[in-house]
């Protein structure tokens, strides 16, 4: 983008957008309906991840969040297969977490059945700069813990249900903070950035002299 100006060139930032009418809040009957559907724990915490499974991710501090918070920990993970890959899934499954790495039809329902999300992510070589499964968590109005990756910060206030941390343990601390809190609101959050507002927002900036 700087090149661009540099020529003389008009840019704008266009960032990831999100399905909101995909991507939605359900009740909690509904969230236990969910996780009867996927053989789960109806009752306790629930702590989501999803993203490709790469030692780069940091996942396996899912594990760590297992065992210190005992919470029902779920990792849907998508890659190619390879030793590596495989290995970090079955050291995950042998940690209690609970690993989905087939085709998911309707991925929404996993958000809609967790009780919040961790973004663990510190490279920034693991993820594109705007990460898409933080937004699709945000717009069930989970809770979101994560790390200040790429423009998140720039995109969005702390607060309201959605917590930056800046360590392993950081992360750790906030999920034990999200186990009896309320008040979530992120959802209202992302709203400026559905695929619909994007749109407008593009077709506006296209059409200004």
């Amino acid at each position: 983008m700087k090149r661009l100006l540099a020529l003389g060139c008009r840019t704008q930032m266009l960032p990831s957008g999100v399905d909101l009418d995909k991507f939605t809040p359900v009740s909690a009957a509904r969230k236990i309906e969910l996780r009867a559907k996927y053989k789960l724990d109806p009752e306790i915490f629930t702590v989501l991840h999803v993203g490709h499974i790469k030692k780069e991710r940091n996942i396996e501090i899912l594990a760590r969040v297992r065992r210190e918070h005992d919470a029902q920990v779920i990792f849907v993970g998508s890659s190619l297969p390879d030793d590596e890959r495989v290995a970090i899934a079955a050291r995950l499954r042998g940690e209690g977490v609970i690993v989905f790495d087939d085709y998911l039809k309707d991925i929404q329902e996993l958000y809609q059945l967790a009780d919040c999300y961790l973004f663990p992510v510190f490279s920034d070589q693991a993820c594109i700069g705007t990460p898409l499964s933080v937004l699709e968590a945000m717009a069930c109005n989970l809770p979101v813990i994560t790390v200040r990756y790429g423009s998140l910060p720039k995109l969005f206030e702390e607060g309201q249900g959605l917590l930056f941390a800046d360590t392993p343990e950081e992360l750790l601390q906030g999920v034990a903070g999200r186990k009896n809190s309320n008040g979530c609101k992120t959802r209202g959050k992302v709203f400026p950035y559905s695929w619909q507002n994007i749109a407008k927002n593009l077709l506006e900036d296209s059409g200004r002299k």
